[in-house]
C-alpha cells in the first residue's frame, strides 16, 4: 500500500473534509482495508489527494501575479503591486505582492480616522510574513483594508508596505474622488 494509493482512494472524503486528520484516514484505511499504516504515510496521502484538487503551493504562487491582476481588472480602483526576481535556476520568484480593493479604499473615507497595521509570520513549505492593515467603521467592525506577502517583516518590507498603502489610500482616492 503507498501513499498514492490511499490518495485515490480516499480523494472524494480529504477533499470534501479538508481538515480531516491523518489519524482519521489511517482509521479509515484500517476499517476498509484491514491494513495498518503509518502516520507519516497517511499524512502524505492527504497532502497528495489535496495537491491533485488544489495545485501545490510553487503552482499557488506562479499564478499570484494573474489572480491579482484579474482582480484588479474586475474591482476598479484596486491597487496591486507584485515585486519577483528570477532565480539562477530561471524561475520567477515572489519577494512581495501587495493588493487593496477598489471597494475598501472608497470605504475607508467612511471609517474612523484609526489605522492599525500588523505582521504575522507564515508557515508551511515556503516562509514569509502576511502584512495588514484595518480600520474600524461607525459599528466597530474591523475591516480589511490592504495586505501584503513579504519575505520577511522587517523594515524595509514595512517602508514598502506603507508606502502602497498611502498610495492607495491617499493618492488613489483623491485619483477616484475629486473634490
Amino acid at each position: 500500500m503507498t501513499a498514492e494509493f490511499v490518495s485515490n482512494v480516499m480523494y472524494g472524503e480529504i477533499v470534501e473534509k479538508v481538515g480531516m486528520s491523518p489519524f482519521r484516514i489511517m482509521l479509515a484505511i484500517q476499517n476498509r482495508y484491514g491494513y495498518e499504516m503509518s502516520y507519516d504515510m497517511a499524512w502524505r496521502a492527504k497532502q497528495l489527494a489535496l495537491e491533485k484538487r488544489f495545485g501545490n503551493y510553487k503552482d499557488s504562487y506562479h499564478h499570484m501575479p494573474t489572480l491579482l491582476a484579474t482582480i484588479q481588472a474586475r474591482n476598479p480602483g484596486t491597487v496591486i503591486d507584485i515585486y519577483d526576481y528570477i532565480n539562477k535556476k530561471g524561475d520567477h520568484v515572489l519577494k512581495q505582492a501587495f493588493w487593496s480593493l477598489g471597494c475598501m479604499i472608497q470605504a475607508f473615507k467612511h471609517y474612523r480616522p484609526l489605522l492599525c497595521v500588523d505582521g504575522t509570520f507564515l508557515t508551511g513549505q515556503y516562509r514569509g510574513a502576511l502584512l495588514t492593515a484595518i480600520g474600524f467603521d461607525g459599528n466597530n467592525q474591523v475591516v480589511p483594508i490592504a495586505f501584503a506577502l513579504v519575505e520577511s517583516e522587517n523594515s524595509e518590507s514595512w517602508l514598502w508596505f506603507l508606502k502602497l498603502l498611502n498610495r492607495a489610500l491617499v493618492e488613489e482616492r483623491q485619483c477616484l474622488c475629486p473634490t
